[in-house]
């Protein structure tokens, strides 16, 4: 894959200088014009994944998530966090900026707390695909007509030369899960 130019429309980007998002993220985020094809090279993107902004619902324990629910799952108000412990948190929304409870939640008096339970987690279904299926890193093990995927570590029964070491920016490795790992052009 070769990356010439990118922009951000809408959201977030982290690109990476090393395959399979390692290295240290640079991020780009809504209203980054673009990278030029020299920009890209001097950047050295070797992978990139798009920030899911987690408005609607939340990710993991929530710490990211900067919805605009303003009351708990009980229905009370939540307060202005100006007004707690962490005056430093702008609004009165529903967040988890500590990670001290399991959702979202907000402050309904100084030192009070209450969960934002009714804020629905995000699940993301790993099984589908957009486009040509490149960056699918589903569980799915079997061909379209019903037989089972070859591991990509063994070269039995069929011979092939996509192993782990170079491919792994494809998700290739100790399993049999179906991969993209070249594409036609």
């Amino acid at each position: 894959m070769t990356i010439r130019s990118l922009r951000v429309v809408t959201g977030g980007v982290e690109v990476y200088n090393q395959p399979r998002y390692q290295g240290l993220p640079l991020v780009l985020r809504e209203g980054f014009q673009a990278l030029t094809e020299s920009e890209v090279s001097r950047v050295q993107i070797r992978s990139f994944k798009v920030i899911v902004n987690d408005v609607f619902c939340y990710m993991e324990q929530g710490v990211t998530f900067r919805g605009n629910f303003s009351t708990t799952g009980s229905g009370a108000k939540c307060i202005d966090w100006s007004s707690t412990p962490h005056s430093s948190i702008p609004g009165n929304t529903c967040q988890n900026p500590d990670l001290s409870h399991d959702t979202p939640y907000c402050f309904v008096s100084r030192y009070h707390t209450e969960s934002c339970d009714q804020i629905p987690t995000c699940v993301w279904d790993q099984e589908c695909y957009t486009g040509t299926g490149y960056q699918y890193r589903g569980t799915v093990s079997t061909t379209q007509g019903g037989r089972r995927c070859q591991n990509w570590q063994w070269n039995f029964p069929h011979r092939h030369g996509y192993h782990e070491d170079e491919y792994q920016w494809a998700g290739v490795g100790n399993h049999n899960y179906c991969r993209l790992v070249h594409t036609t052009n």
